[in-house]
């Protein structure tokens, strides 16, 4: 998931940069929302379905590259024209991918941790 992310927003960023796309924050800042409400509803509606699994894999990637539009914006500012542009587009697309690596580890190791804890405190309470 975190590649189908990454590689989302590796496209957005590459549409704005050889393209000239112009994108525009307003629509990004309600689509954004709106892809993340409807895989919420999705993902309720459609428990149990395998369908529900290709659904959210298309809306990562969406997410990824809707996300890759609106971080263009910034990315545009702080390159210049004089400069090789697929480089500093590299460098932040891996600084993406290895703090979405960073957040999974946690959210991982967050949930181990609550898992190991049960697992104490109910042993703890069967041996009273």
């Amino acid at each position: 998931m975190i590649g189908l992310l990454t590689t989302g927003f590796f496209i957005g960023i590459l549409l704005v940069f050889y393209t000239d796309l112009n994108v525009k924050l307003d629509v990004l800042k309600f689509i954004i929302p709106l892809l993340i409400f409807s895989l919420a509803i999705i993902n309720i509606l459609m428990s149990g379905n395998t369908f529900k699994v290709t659904i959210s894999f298309f809306s990562v990637v969406l997410f990824g590259f809707f996300n890759g539009l609106g971080s263009s914006t910034d990315l545009e500012q702080l390159v210049s024209r004089h400069e090789a542009i697929l480089t500093p587009i590299l460098e932040v697309v891996f600084g993406f991918g290895a703090g979405c690596i960073w957040i999974w580890s946690c959210c991982v190791s967050f949930g181990f941790s609550i898992d190991a804890f049960k697992l104490i405190s109910t042993k703890n309470n069967t041996c009273s």
